[in-house]
């Protein structure tokens, strides 16, 4: 992993992006991902524009065809992924505001654990995230 100045890790985050029919919502969330995140959109073979719109804004974007559903989508996505740590973000934009928190919130879990689950709508008090931790994940 590259060490930044301070001599603490900088992991590279890869953001897996599982979409079908999203084109109305991957710009507005696509727009709160950092340039520095590598991003994989799994594509349901969408019969919109969702693809087209992938690659508007992020025309590097790694794009993966998947008819399988959205575990699939996302296991192929972990297979084709380079970073460190993997971040998973719906393609609606449910998760608001967490694309744009993701380099903080590694900053702040990582290399503790290996596994870190965040979910939405569930909260452990005073409107934070209820968050799951683990040693090791055995996937």
């Amino acid at each position: 992993m590259p060490q930044v100045a301070s001599g603490s890790v900088r992991p590279k985050i890869t953001v897996v992006i599982p979409a079908v029919g999203e084109a109305r919502n991957l710009s507005s969330v696509f727009s709160r991902l950092q340039a520095e995140l590598h991003v994989i959109a799994i594509d349901g073979h969408s019969v919109d524009d969702t693809v087209a719109v992938a690659r508007q804004p992020r025309p590097g974007v790694q794009i993966i065809q998947d008819r399988c559903g959205n575990e699939n989508a996302l296991a192929c996505g972990f297979a084709a992924a380079t970073g460190d740590i993997i971040a998973m973000v719906n393609a609606d934009g449910s998760a608001d505001p967490y694309p744009s928190e993701i380099p903080r919130f590694v900053k702040n879990e990582f290399p503790h654990y290996h596994l870190t689950e965040n979910r939405r709508g569930q909260t452990a008090g005073c409107g934070q995230a209820q968050s799951r931790h683990a040693d090791c994940c055995n996937c």
